[in-house]
């Protein structure tokens, strides 16, 4: 691809997920999650404005959502969310087609954050964690790369129960 010419955007399927919106009747977590991917969203300097929001995955504690999103600054218009009691985390929708795609991603990004604080491999840059609840860099620390490398194994094996959802 020519450095010029935009990336290809990818066209997500949004026909099964919920549409969150103030008119929509909906789980109530369903609408904590989108708040919150919201907030996250908007609390990044190239996010303008949140267009829509749909809810699309939950794994225990942990929402997936797909959110579409204003902004002059970044390359693309839409990121899948990871929310709950996890460290919230975006990734890049044109990369990524469906959920259980996003959470591949978001446990890959997290292994690479506990490899880098456990002193084992990692490439550089490693995406900034961030506490659930206050959502300040959460530490560095080995007890926090340790809890987070238990919920990266439940993610791998939710995703070999969800594997058909891969492709």
């Amino acid at each position: 691809m020519k450095e010029n010419q935009p990336r290809p955007v990818r066209k997500i399927d949004t026909t099964q997920m919920t549409r969150v919106d103030p008119t929509s009747d909906f789980d109530p977590r369903i609408g904590v999650a989108a708040e919150r991917a919201s907030r996250f969203l908007a609390a990044h300097d190239w996010c303008q404005d949140i267009l829509g929001v749909w809810y699309a995955r939950s794994m225990q504690s942990l929402d997936v959502l797909y959110v579409q999103f204003r902004s002059d600054e970044a390359e693309t218009d839409h990121a899948w969310v990871v929310v709950g009691d996890v460290p919230p985390a975006y990734l890049d929708a044109d990369d990524i087609k469906n959920a259980i795609q996003a959470l591949h991603g978001y446990a890959d990004e997290v292994q690479r954050w506990c490899d880098k604080v456990l002193g084992t491999d990692y490439e550089d840059p490693v995406m900034p964690l961030r506490d659930p609840a206050s959502w300040e860099l959460l530490p560095e620390t080995e007890e926090n790369a340790r809890r987070l490398e238990v919920l990266v194994g439940r993610i791998v094996d939710f995703i070999a129960e969800n594997a058909e959802d891969l492709v």
